[in-house]
């Protein structure tokens, strides 16, 4: 992945703080649709990075509008990515699979949308992590 931690076009502004911002709603966030080809790449690049660590064998593709990737792994399961065609859905992406392909499964954040592919490709979750401080010495 990248080392730019924001998308071309993106303003790390809120709102109503940079030039010609003067009526928009403090606290949102602005975005052009030039970063949104470019977050759809970041997301791509995410998913692929994904299956690699999961050990999952497939590719990861760019769709065609509005579907963001398309996930074929090898096993024969496709998943596909959506953004959401209605501009008022509080979720940033819908997640169809071949098992549910009627039923879209929505994700507001990362999390989610990785959470979401993982299910679809019946990806087993592991065992948590635990991090904690070393005993003290006596």
């Amino acid at each position: 992945m990248g080392d730019k931690p924001f998308a071309p076009g993106t303003s790390l502004l809120p709102s109503g703080e940079g030039p010609g911002d003067e009526g928009a709603e403090r606290g949102a966030f602005i975005r052009s649709s030039a970063g949104a080809h470019d977050d759809a790449h970041r997301v791509r690049e995410l998913l692929a990075d994904s299956l690699a660590l999961w050990r999952v064998a497939g590719t990861v593709v760019a769709g065609d509008a509005p579907v963001v990737a398309v996930i074929r792994a090898a096993d024969g399961a496709v998943v596909r990515i959506e953004r959401p065609v209605e501009v008022d859905m509080p979720f940033r992406w819908l997640v169809r699979s071949t098992d549910n392909a009627d039923r879209a499964r929505p994700c507001a954040s990362l999390v989610g949308l990785l959470n979401a592919v993982r299910s679809a490709l019946n990806v087993d979750r592991g065992g948590a992590v635990r991090i904690a401080p070393a005993p003290a010495a006596r």
